[in-house]
């Protein structure tokens, strides 16, 4: 279950990933808890998740020029140290009572721009730092601790909230940025970049796109990643609003509930280290996403804190093995100088589109009860995989319904990741 981690350079990565996004998880939490106590308005919530994942529709393109280009290294740790800057600023400006909607909008914003190009570098580096046969083992593991920080974090931050306030978190979310910053330093392979793109953003953009046209299966699995993410994992601008109004829940339920999701997540991961059978993976592709959709429609309907605490965990499972199973057959099928281009897409469609429709839950919150909008959600995306289903024989492939499609091609390691 644990062979990726056998790879010293996979050890740093995943350390990276899992310090990273704890901070990234408790900055949601206190973010979001600060703003519904400034405003009383989930609007103020959607507007924060949007400024910490919409700057990627503007700058994930630029990440994937780079990541090509430049050592993935580098670009990773400049990013996590710019967004332990930010929060430390946040830090100090919420302990003298200085963070009000605005400040905390810009600085949500500056940590949004950082992780644009911290999603592209991770993902572009991971499949340097394995071997292919390891690829759903090592994205298993590191989706276990991207997602599973939903755990860490908010399990971390949630005392500190309730017991000291904003400020204190965003302070320890300084501290585990700048950790993170520091650790890819040491990764030795796979991140030289310095590939000949030609000059310019928009001449390479225009390659990545078009590689990404011309594989069918790469093209079914990019869209529907992206209706995933603007459908199921968009709750979390509603979740406060949700827990306040329809359990009268505290902020130590909040906590909770993030953690529970954390949880979830760790156990729809670790699982899928052991699956080696490609036909057992795509059914497991198939079932995670409709369950990823129907697990927000159990969630949304929930009116006691024990039953909306048991349905994060199956949300959180689900939506991180779904996340799991797609980030690797998305990366089996990228040459690797294509790669940061690629992950610059994936980043595109999955924090672009979650930016713009949290922003929009959010203010449909507001009018609209927020349980009502996550069945309506997750409802839509179960329906969306079943026509998808219906009416393409690639996704019937992706899903091993029907005829078996052909092993995907694995493509030769690029000039300088001999392992």
């Amino acid at each position: 279950m644990l062979a990726a981690l056998v790879s010293p350079d996979y050890r740093k990565l995943w350390l990276s990933v899992a310090v990273a996004n704890s901070g990234r998880w408790a900055m949601v939490l206190a973010v979001g808890w600060l703003l519904q106590t400034l405003t009383g308005s989930s609007l103020w919530v959607g507007a924060s998740l949007f400024a910490m994942q919409g700057p990627a529709l503007v700058f994930a393109p630029l990440a994937g020029v780079l990541a090509d280009r430049l050592p993935r290294t580098k670009i990773l740790a400049l990013a996590l140290a710019t967004a332990s800057a930010a929060a430390a600023v946040l830090a100090i400006l919420a302990a003298r009572h200085l963070a009000g909607r605005y400040e905390v909008i810009g600085l949500a914003l500056v940590l949004g721009v950082a992780a644009s190009f911290q999603s592209t570098a991770w993902a572009a580096l991971l499949p340097n730092v394995v071997d292919r046969d390891a690829l759903l083992n090592a994205t298993a593991l590191q989706g276990a601790a991207r997602q599973g920080a939903e755990f860490v974090g908010p399990a971390l931050a949630a005392p500190i909230l309730a017991l000291i306030g904003p400020w204190a978190v965003f302070a320890l979310c300084a501290l585990l940025y700048g950790t993170a910053a520091l650790v890819p330093l040491g990764i030795r392979r796979g991140v030289l970049g310095g590939r000949e793109l030609g000059p310019g953003i928009v001449a390479p953009l225009r390659q990545g796109i078009a590689y990404v046209r011309q594989t069918d299966a790469l093209g079914a699995l990019v869209v529907i990643v992206g209706l995933h993410c603007c459908l199921t994992m968009d709750f979390m601008a509603l979740l406060p609003g949700f827990l306040q109004t329809r359990l009268h829940a505290g902020s130590d339920v909040y906590g909770a509930t993030m953690t529970a999701i954390g949880l979830g997540a760790i156990l729809g991961c670790l699982p899928l280290t052991a699956v080696r059978s490609l036909h057992l993976r795509r059914r497991l592709y198939l079932i995670t996403a409709m369950a990823s959709g129907a697990s927000l429609v159990a969630f949304g309907l929930m009116h006691t804190e024990t039953l909306a605490l048991a349905a994060a965990v199956t949300v959180g499972a689900s939506q991180a093995a779904f996340m799991a199973i797609t980030g690797t057959a998305v990366q089996e099928r990228c040459a690797d100088e294509f790669r940061g281009r690629l992950s610059s897409v994936y980043t595109l469609l999955t924090m672009g589109s979650m930016a713009l429709f949290t922003w929009a839950y959010g203010a449909l919150g507001v009018v609209v009860d927020p349980g009502i909008i996550m069945v309506g959600a997750g409802s839509a995306f179960v329906v969306a995989v079943s026509v998808a289903l219906l009416i393409s024989p690639t996704v019937r492939g992706l899903c091993a319904v029907g005829a078996a499609p052909p092993e995907p091609r694995l493509l030769p390691l690029a000039e300088g990741e001999a392992m």
